[in-house]
């Protein structure tokens, strides 16, 4: 499953939108979590969302759940924890406890976890039934390996009792989950005091709560332990100390969703295994917590894979100069005032030097003599149809999808409802990349380039998919972005009527990355232009399609 079909699969719920940051579904994982954050990004891993779903047999429904609730808490790392205090901790954590460091930086993430689901849930009511049912949910998942230790036994008490809030709070019921040789020093360590270090932690104000708490709680449980315990054994547990939640991919398991999915599905989801164990499928680790990341939840300005994210978030800083310069002038193209006939004002002679530099500009906002003009945005829909095939391979498909990336930063600030952006690719087939009304997805930019060069084919499939969805009052400008070097040039005249018809009123343009253009083809195009250096490309393709919605712009529409 790629991360746009898991996108369209599972939808994410964007009422809850606090921060607006983006939402990234890549394959990367961060010690086998479903999410984490950097508190600039916030990330979901498919991979081990894969593994939920193998090894629970959790459905659609119970998955969404999840994934609400995931995104719900990594916002609350975002809002709540401090990255800084997080980063330092984790660097000086190893001097502190040469013996034992992981287990004390597994318990403050868990204390974290506790504490910023406690605020989120007071901050936004309607988010703790989802926390809760998430928790019920991840309760089933394989949380220890295992209860050989006194820590992994403690732990399995702490996680059922504080992260799953099962027996509402009550350690000596969760305690009858350990092997009974564990249990009294569970006991002695959740006595009145260790308690309320453990309410320090987990109801504190900020993320120091958690790792001070965390650090109280782990130098009590070592003195308890040196009277239950001998020194030896104490040393030999705390140096194997890493405990994390843990999903184990069976054969049995596979065997069974083997059964429930379609084979394509099923080999997509083996496939994905491979990646992420080799051929032999071995043990899945998985830290959930901030730690020196931490998942999120914002606005679905992201949701791509993350080499496809980083190729876009590059363009768009190489690029920045251009980009800027070109929304005030595409800004200026959007303009249209009209003046409100019923309006009255001061003589113009009173605020002439400000009404002549205005009459220039027609910025925003109107000087005070003119405040009766009315600001209007023409009906524009642009569709950019870029080739992606063999042809474009190396520079000129990179290029060229940089150039896609420049325009729709460019034209971010006027889209909206009277003026569209989509975006296609064709070469082995179309590919939808941006749907008009569709937020820009940073990063879904970069498909291989593969297949023939079949221009008209792609504009008749592209007017097929797309015309029911434009704004029939709307001025349309078709952008065929190429080599030129066309295979299917005898359908021009049909096609060109086809698409003139369909998506009136229409013009047709085509921008070329080679010097000597493909006069079979270029002949059907109502403009054209042709490109005398590729490394140029991205800013000669925003300054032609300026000039293309200049001329629209004076287009009288039917």
């Amino acid at each position: 499953m790629t991360a746009e079909d898991f996108r369209r699969e599972f939808k994410v719920d964007q009422q809850f939108n606090v921060l607006g940051l983006p939402v990234l579904l890549t394959k990367d994982r961060d010690g086998g979590s479903l999410g984490w954050t950097d508190g600039k990004m916030l990330y979901v891993s498919v991979p081990a969302f894969y593994e939920m779903m193998a090894k629970c047999n959790f459905t659609k429904e119970e998955m969404q759940t999840l994934l609400n609730a995931i995104l719900y808490h990594e916002t609350g790392h975002v809002l709540l924890s401090d990255f800084v205090l997080w980063k330092l901790f984790n660097e000086v954590i190893r001097a502190d406890y040469p013996e034992g460091w992981s287990l004390v930086r597994f318990l403050a993430n868990l204390l974290e976890e506790v504490r910023i689901e406690f605020y989120m849930g007071i901050e936004y009511p309607g988010l703790a039934p989802a926390f809760r049912k998430a928790s019920k949910l991840l309760a089933q998942v394989p949380a220890m390996q295992g209860e050989d230790t006194f820590i992994t036994a403690l732990m399995k008490v702490l996680f059922l009792t504080l992260r799953f809030g099962l027996w509402n709070g009550d350690f000596e019921t969760a305690a009858t989950e350990c092997a009974p040789e564990h249990r009294h020093f569970i006991t002695e360590v959740l006595d009145a005091e260790g308690i309320m270090i453990l309410t320090y932690a987990i109801r504190g104000q900020d993320s120091r709560s958690a790792i001070f708490g965390a650090m109280l709680f782990f130098e009590k449980l070592l003195k308890i332990a040196e009277r239950f315990y001998e020194p030896s054994t104490i040393q030999a547990t705390l140096k194997s100390a890493t405990p994390s939640t843990t999903i184990v991919i069976d054969k049995q398991a596979l065997k069974e969703l083997e059964e429930k999915l379609p084979p394509d599905a099923f080999a997509e989801l083996m496939q994905q295994l491979k990646e992420i164990y080799g051929d032999s499928f071995g043990e899945g680790g998985g830290q959930d917590g901030c730690g020196s990341t931490g998942a999120g939840m914002g606005g679905l300005d992201v949701v791509t894979e993350l080499e496809d994210f980083v190729f876009y978030q590059d363009t768009r800083n190489v690029y920045k100069n251009e980009i800027m310069r070109l929304r005030k002038q595409f800004e200026r193209l959007a303009r249209i005032w009209e003046e409100d006939r019923r309006r009255w004002g001061t003589p113009i002679e009173d605020e002439l030097p400000q009404a002549y530099m205005w009459s220039l500009t027609r910025d925003i906002p109107a000087p005070r003599i003119f405040e009766g003009y009315k600001l209007h945005k023409p009906p524009m829909d642009i569709i950019l149809l870029i080739d992606q095939s063999g042809s474009m391979s190396g520079a000129p498909g990179i290029l060229a999808m940089r150039a896609a990336v420049v325009i729709a930063e460019t034209l971010a600030p006027i889209l909206g409802e009277n003026i569209t952006l989509s975006v296609y690719t064709f070469g082995g087939k179309i590919r939808q990349v941006k749907a008009p009304y569709e937020a820009i997805h940073q990063g879904r930019y970069f498909p291989k380039p593969s297949g023939g060069t079949s221009i008209f084919k792609s504009i008749e499939s592209t007017a097929d998919l797309i015309h029911a969805h434009l704004n029939p009052r709307a001025k349309k400008l078709l952008v065929v972005f190429t080599d030129s070097y066309n295979y299917d040039n005898p359908q021009g005249p049909r096609v060109v009527a086809m698409a003139k018809t369909l998506m009136a009123p229409l013009l047709l343009t085509a921008f070329s990355t080679v010097p000597e253009p493909d006069k079979a083809f270029t002949q059907h195009m109502d403009m054209y232009k042709s490109l005398a250096s590729i490394e140029e490309l991205p800013e000669a393709f925003s300054s032609f399609l300026h000039r293309l919605l200049k001329n629209l712009s004076r287009t009288p529409t039917t």
